[in-house]
């Protein structure tokens, strides 16, 4: 190793520069290192070093690393240090220790042939798509707990997004194969950016729109959809939980038989913040119990609908979570998904398909 008057100096302007997925330095103890080419290999993911991708963190990485790690597993990293600051190099590691690397390629792949080459191709197109609109703004995204609607949109329109399940003749690429949903889901937990959580739409409410809904409804909202509206669906209650049978949102009737007037809260509702259509259970016959459940779509801006709060989480921070409230929110006829009634029997034929998405 050089000595330190040898070192490359940097000032903190240049190392600022270097604040993307695809160059990413850090100023650890007065030292600068570029851990481009180790974010991948972050047992934590990369969007906890991108949230300090052109600055120091030397405090956030004490806190949780010894001195020596980076240059254990990554010993390309180490590029110079600050101007001025007469820091020494990193120390040295044992003789005979050798450099540790970690690759998650290596040791997580797996052997499969459930996958054609039709999905592989698709699988490089949509890796592609995330690097260029997603990753380099996901940790944003994740410190604001929020994604841009304009990421969904850009999403649908190269075919990721919504558009892929929909039907050719209205607009979509027909690929009904679930194995294309399985690649967006895996590619996007590859790429540590899950929390943009498409699989909602893709996998979780889509099908409402496509097999519960009338040919007029979908003729309405298929334009909304093409273009990659956020959507969502609002089952679980603050007094209930996730009981679907013990509903207490309610949706009364109108005297005149045009709609409905709704009712209640809706707890942990994934994306509710900025979806633009919300398929909500509501019961709408209490005497009948499971049998009195109804789906109505709500869409955004109707009068008495709002998100309360916004809930924190564990992780996948850049995926909303919110309380949704409705109060006398008035429902046209129109917005009725399928029969009154069969609001419970939909939630089951679509769950499943849900909870294979989750897992």
């Amino acid at each position: 190793m050089a000595p330190a008057e040898e070192l490359r100096q940097f000032t903190r302007d240049e190392v600022a520069r270097h604040c993307t997925a695809d160059d990413c330095w850090l100023i650890i103890s007065e030292r600068v290192y570029d851990v481009t080419a180790f974010l991948g290999e972050h047992p934590a993911g990369r969007n906890i070093i991108l949230l300090h991708a052109g600055r120091d963190c030397t405090e956030e990485f004490l806190e949780v690393h010894s001195e020596d790690y980076l240059p254990a597993f990554a010993p390309e990293a180490f590029r110079g240090v600050v101007a001025g600051s007469g820091a020494p190099p990193p120390p040295p590691r044992p003789p005979r220790a050798g450099p540790v690397h970690l690759s998650s390629a290596g040791v997580l792949s797996l052997r499969r042939d459930v996958f054609a080459a039709e999905h592989e191709a698709f699988r490089e197109r949509l890796r592609a798509c995330l690097r260029r609109h997603v990753v380099p703004q996901y940790a944003k995204f994740e410190t604001r707990g929020l994604v841009d609607a304009s990421v969904y949109a850009k999403l649908a329109e190269e075919g990721f997004y919504l558009r892929f399940s929909l039907p050719k003749d209205q607009g979509g690429l027909g690929l009904t194969d679930f194995r294309y949903n399985a690649v967006v889901c895996e590619e996007c937990e590859d790429l540590d950016c899950g929390g943009i959580f498409i699989n909602l739409g893709n996998d979780m409410v889509l099908s409402y729109f496509l097999h519960s809904c009338t040919e007029a409804q979908r003729a309405r909202w298929m334009p909304m959809l093409r273009r990659g509206a956020v959507i969502a669906v609002a089952m679980s209650e603050p007094e209930v939980g996730s009981d679907l049978g013990r509903l207490s949102c309610t949706a009364e009737m109108l005297p005149d038989k045009s709609g409905w007037i709704v009712n209640g809260r809706k707890m942990w509702i994934s994306a509710g913040a900025g979806a633009e259509l919300v398929v909500v259970a509501c019961v709408t016959d209490p005497s009948k119990g499971a049998k009195g459940i109804t789906l109505l779509v709500v869409e955004k801006g109707m009068e008495g609908f709002s998100c309360a709060k916004r809930l924190g989480k564990l992780g996948k921070h850049a995926s909303d979570t919110c309380l949704l409230t409705l109060k006398d929110v008035r429902v046209p006829y129109t917005n009725l998904v399928g029969a009154e009634g069969m609001g419970f029997v939909y939630m089951m034929s679509h769950l499943p398909q849900e909870r294979l998405s989750i897992a």
